[in-house]
């Protein structure tokens, strides 16, 4: 009778992660897209307006991490996007 219980708790949480591994991706993407935007900034440009180019570039990058930062990870695949995003969050 226990069985099923573990096994639907098994799939639960193999389901939860291949979606944290999905904003994963996602959060991939973005940072490639603000880099690339980034890169593309001209070298004369004044510090402010540089510095408000970047915070435009990294807002999609900082919605993906709040929502991988906010999930529950189960799996070792789901610990290493949050491990990945965190250090990148945190500058490490």
């Amino acid at each position: 009778m226990n069985a099923p219980l573990i096994d639907l708790g098994a799939q639960f949480h193999a389901r939860h992660d291949r979606e944290l591994i999905a904003l994963g991706h996602r959060f991939g993407a973005a940072l490639a897209y603000a880099n690339t935007q980034t890169d593309l900034l001209p070298e004369d440009m004044p510090v402010d307006d540089e510095f408000a180019a970047i915070d435009a570039a990294t807002v999609p990058i900082m919605t993906v991490v709040d929502e991988i930062m906010d999930a529950w990870a189960y799996t070792p695949a789901g610990y290493a996007v949050q491990s990945k995003v965190s250090m990148w969050a945190y500058g490490v």
